[in-house]
């Protein structure tokens, strides 16, 4: 029997100065390495005959964010492979403003604006996290702890 890569969407949302947004998982998927508690940005797994961009990008921000004010259109980031068997493709976008209302109530909860230098020193946070902030952080920011860019 052939593995199954699981594939999941991930979104860095930023504000106009620099912070992203940021939720708290309610549940535990061990195969995805998340633990209920941990911190992250918004993430969502592909389901089954879904598109990732315009199927699961678009539910994340239904479910997970909320209501989103001037939104640019999210551009693609990266691909990742941070836990065996699992691909995350990481879109990233600035917007005016969002209003924290998740959807998937059982799964995340809002937890708010953050600096992505901060998210990096969170003690529970989702394996994805670190290398993609870093990323955000060099390719995005160049180097800068805060910039409001979406790349």
């Amino acid at each position: 029997m052939k593995n199954k890569i699981i594939t999941g969407v991930g979104l860095i949302l930023a504000n106009p100065i620099g912070e992203i947004a940021v939720v708290r998982e309610k549940t535990s998927k061990p195969a995805v390495g998340k633990v209920a508690g941990m911190f992250t940005f918004p993430l969502e797994t592909v389901e089954e005959g879904e598109s990732p961009e315009k199927g699961t990008l678009k539910r994340l921000i239904r479910e997970e964010i909320g209501v989103v004010t001037g939104m640019k259109k999210p551009r693609l980031m990266a691909f990742y492979s941070v836990m065996p068997g699992t691909v995350t493709i990481v879109y990233v976008a600035r917007c005016e403003g969002a209003t924290f209302r998740p959807m998937a109530w059982e799964e995340v909860e809002a937890y708010g604006w953050m600096d992505p230098a901060k998210l990096l020193t969170m003690e529970s946070r989702r394996p994805e996290v670190e290398p993609v902030m870093l990323d955000y952080l060099h390719i995005c920011c160049h180097g800068k702890r805060a910039c409001g860019s979406a790349c």
